[in-house]
């Protein structure tokens, strides 16, 4: 299994920036957490809470084969129509991140 290469978290870390309004400061934290620079290449994380626009409730994910994010859920939201929009927002923001998650798999496949 392929840790992602810098360039694809930091790619990855500007649409949570731009969209999610996940904070600048965690940058080095993420790209760390998930590139290729790390020592234990073996473990690959699966969930990074972005701190973004709807709290820690924010994450990022990898797993099942893509990259997404997800908001609060419904019972932490104070209205259904919020959770719509929340849920309205992270599928734009999972629109965004398919073509990087798709470049990432093809890099990955090339390296089998």
């Amino acid at each position: 299994m392929m840790r992602l290469p810098e360039d694809i978290a930091e790619r990855i870390y500007d649409v949570l920036v731009a969209h999610t309004g996940a904070p600048e400061q965690y940058r080095y934290s993420f790209v760390y957490t998930y590139s290729d620079n790390r020592d234990e290449l073996s473990y690959k994380p699966t969930e990074f809470r972005v701190c973004s626009k709807w709290g820690m409730a924010g994450k990022f994910w990898w797993a099942n084969n893509k990259f997404y994010v997800s908001g609060r859920s419904r019972c932490e939201c104070s209205t259904d129509r919020d959770y719509e929009m929340e849920a309205a927002e992270c599928e734009e923001v999972n629109k965004l991140l398919a073509p990087i998650y798709a470049e990432f798999e093809q890099l990955e496949n090339s390296h089998d």
